[in-house]
């Protein structure tokens, strides 16, 4: 290694950083190609060194890595620029592919207790351009065509390559000191036989668990936002491609993962979480670029919510999230972004949400629950007049006079006929089906959340009768039937 032409190699990534990719990309192809014809190849270590852990030194890697960053990032674009040089990249692609493999036995290789400072981000970078290489060869957002799919295909074949990327997909979701989490790109492959491929050796390595994939999908989309730098903008383009999966997944009823993402449990509190560390300070100076993810995730609520319209929805919605709050300063934060899309998106889903939590109100914890969650933000929301705000000022104002008989029948005797909270776990009780002391943890149908409704908050009914309130309750309870 020590006749290594690192300073040669370098000084070329440095005019292909100068030249921008829409004047010439043509030119640009041919440059990343010489640098690996040139510079590389010759001197690209034997197979025998990936077992021996001969590594070469950092400079070398830090120079080859840039490289194959170049040459993704360059040749990504679809242009027709592209084009003549596949086949050229078809014949580096062994090269390339040894040094991928020497890039990650060196990042798994490194020793306890090196994962901080300086070595941490040295290998988040080796990590991040031998996975994002690895991804674009396998068609990273690459239109599918003739000459596309020779190079994919020749790739996909490769013993080992898309192997490597489950194995990747799934440490970085274990990994505490995760080097990033490029592996999402392999969400971004155009051809549905690798993305298959690739979801069933992950499959086979959680033991054929589809709820094991799905919580670590969700671990992945968790720990980078909890953890990832936020001055590395690529996190956003990662969570991005982690929740495509969970949104394809969720689509389409005869994908694999469709029921173990639809019977997750705790998918309400995951994405009120999300949307909540992206209103964190450290991720709102950005929030331009990721406002697709915030509306996203308000899109996956929505879904949940009137996929199964049922009370323990609605009570994890707010009794375990901070959920009218985040939407109403997410309204604002989404608006700034300029997207009208992304704001239109969130704002016709938040609607949907809100409306479906209103008719829930003539449940006594629902009903405390709202009207102590808008008194909180009140203020706020006469000050910024978004959708989300009148929406949620349209709501406090219909549940007046149901907090008003709340109040007064919390401080009465209660009428004659009380027994109907008895009965309802009487039965539930013997069905083993109870959570919340009183409704089912198994989605319920419309007719039966209204008789359990109804049988619940008998006792509120019969004091919203002596306030002439009865028909309110009983339009807003035959609306869920």
């Amino acid at each position: 290694m020590q006749a290594f032409p690192r300073l040669e190699l370098q000084r070329l990534g440095s005019l292909i950083d100068q030249i921008p990719p829409s004047l010439n990309q043509s030119r640009l192809c041919e440059q990343a190609i010489l640098g690996w014809r040139k510079y590389v190849a010759p001197h690209t270590p034997p197979e025998s060194d990936l077992a021996s852990h001969n590594f070469p030194p950092d400079n070398i890697f830090n120079a080859v890595t840039h490289l194959m960053l170049q040459t993704a990032n360059v040749t990504a674009h679809n242009g027709r620029g592209v084009i003549p040089h596949i086949r050229h990249l078809i014949g580096i692609w062994p090269t390339v592919w040894i040094w991928i493999r020497l890039a990650q036995a060196l990042v798994n290789h490194l020793p306890e207790g090196t994962d901080s400072g300086a070595r941490l981000e040295t290998k988040r970078n080796w990590h991040n351009a031998a996975i994002h290489a690895l991804a674009f060869f396998l068609g990273f957002r690459l239109e599918q065509n003739p000459v596309f799919d020779e190079l994919t295909t020749r790739v996909k074949e490769t013993d080992g390559v898309l192997q490597m990327m489950a194995t990747s997909w799934i440490q970085e979701a274990e990994d505490q000191h995760a080097a990033g989490f490029p592996s999402s790109r392999i969400h971004q492959i155009s051809n549905p036989e690798t993305i298959s491929e690739f979801e069933q050796l992950v499959l086979a390595r959680c033991g054929g668990s589809e709820h094991k994939l799905a919580s670590l999908a969700f671990r992945r989309i968790a720990r980078n936002l909890h953890l990832s730098l936020p001055n590395n903008l690529h996190v956003y383009e990662q969570l991005a491609d982690d929740m495509l999966y969970i949104h394809n997944s969720i689509w389409e009823p005869s994908a694999t993962m469709y029921a173990a993402f639809t019977t997750h449990s705790g998918w309400v509190t995951f994405f009120v979480d999300v949307m909540f560390c992206l209103l964190s300070p450290r991720h709102l100076l950005h929030m331009p670029l990721y406002s697709a993810l915030f509306s996203s995730a308000m899109e996956f609520i929505s879904m949940r919510i009137d996929e199964f319209q049922c009370y323990t929805e609605v009570r994890e919605l707010l009794d375990c999230t901070p959920f009218l709050d985040v939407i109403a300063r997410g309204s604002l934060a989404i608006r700034s972004a300029y997207d009208q899309l992304d704001l239109d998106v969130f704002n016709s889903h938040c609607d949907l949400v809100i409306d479906f939590i209103y008719q829930f109100a003539v449940h006594r914890p629902v009903l405390s629950r709202i009207d102590r969650d808008l008194a909180g933000i009140s203020a706020f929301l006469e000050r910024k007049a978004t959708p989300a705000a009148i929406s949620l000022l349209d709501v406090r104002s219909k549940i007046v006079p149901f907090v008003e008989i709340y109040k007064t029948f919390t401080t009465s005797a209660p009428p004659i006929f009380c027994c109907g909270n008895r009965e309802v776990f009487r039965i539930s009780s013997s069905s083993n089906d109870v959570t919340h002391g009183l409704i089912s943890v198994t989605p319920m149908t419309k007719k039966g959340l209204c008789i359990a409704a109804l049988a619940e908050n008998s006792c509120f009914i019969a004091a919203m009768a002596a306030r002439n309130a009865t028909g309110e309750v009983i339009t807003k309870l035959l609306a869920v039937i």
